[in-house]
Parts: C-alpha cells; sequence; structure tokens
C-alpha cells in the first residue's frame, strides 16, 4: 500500500490496507492507513468511517498528541484548512508547554497573509520567559514584514 501511495495509486493502495484492515479488524495502524488514503482521495465519508474506529478501537487515540499529530500534514496537503487549525488548536490547548503548535499556526496564518490572526496565536506565549518574549516580538516583526508570505 505504501508504495502505490507515493506514487499516487490511491485506489489500489486502498484496497491493500483495506485487506490488511479486514485481516486486523483490531489493530489501529490497519485503519490509520485506510484513513490516510480516504483523506488523500478526499473520500470523507469513509474517513469518518475509519475514524470511528479507530476512536471504536482505542477511544483516546485522538485525544492524544501522537494522534493528532498523524493527520495533520495530509489536512494542510489536501487544503483541509479549518480541520488542519482545529488540530493544532486542540494540540496547543492539551499541550500549552509545546511552543512548535503555536508557532506552526502562526507562521501558517502569516503565510496566509492573515497578520492578526498570525500575532494574535504566537502573542500567547508571551509572559513565559524574557527570551522567550524578545523572540516573540522578532517573530511579529517578520509577520508584518510580509517575511512568510509565499515567494
Amino acid at each position: 500500500g505504501e508504495a502505490q501511495v507515493l506514487k499516487k495509486e490511491y485506489d489500489k493502495a486502498l484496497e491493500n490496507f483495506q485487506k490488511a484492515a479486514e485481516l486486523n479488524p483490531n489493530v489501529v495502524d490497519t485503519h490509520i492507513n485506510v484513513m490516510a488514503v480516504a483523506i488523500l482521495m478526499g473520500n470523507l465519508e469513509l474517513e469518518k468511517q475509519e475514524k470511528q474506529i479507530i476512536e471504536d478501537i482505542n477511544p483516546i487515540f485522538f485525544q492524544e498528541e501522537a494522534g493528532l499529530v498523524r493527520f495533520i500534514s495530509l489536512y494542510k496537503r489536501m487544503g483541509r484548512i479549518e480541520t488542519f487549525v482545529e488540530v493544532l488548536e486542540k494540540l496547543m490547548e492539551l499541550y500549552p508547554e509545546k511552543i512548535e503548535y503555536f508557532s506552526t499556526l502562526a507562521i501558517f496564518y502569516a503565510e496566509l497573509g492573515e497578520n492578526q490572526k498570525s500575532e494574535e496565536t504566537i502573542s500567547l506565549l508571551l509572559g513565559r520567559s524574557g527570551e522567550l518574549d524578545l523572540q516573540i516580538q522578532n517573530f511579529i516583526q517578520k509577520i508584518y514584514s510580509g517575511e512568510f508570505l509565499p515567494k
């Protein structure tokens, strides 16, 4: 299945991953693969179905960091902006000590030219330490200079 994904042969990949899921119905990873291909194919119904199966097997999978980050790059790649932002916001809520989630969302907003949202997101980190505050102020200056806009 993975070789077919790399070749963008999603129908073949899906068939292989679904066979694996049938053979191992209680193994989360088999359903993760099916869900990932469903996202790549834009098959929302199958994505939702597989997500439910994953949650039935492991009810906290999408409440944990490993589960949340598993699909985030696919959401962005496929233009699922609302879902991408939703997952990052959930990660920021669950793991406020991990500044990478704040900075990823702030950079994303800056790339879209949404400077106010970018500043609001990164400013949530202010007050943690003097050194970090200086880095955040520098980041905010870069937002408004257009540095993050695609060239």
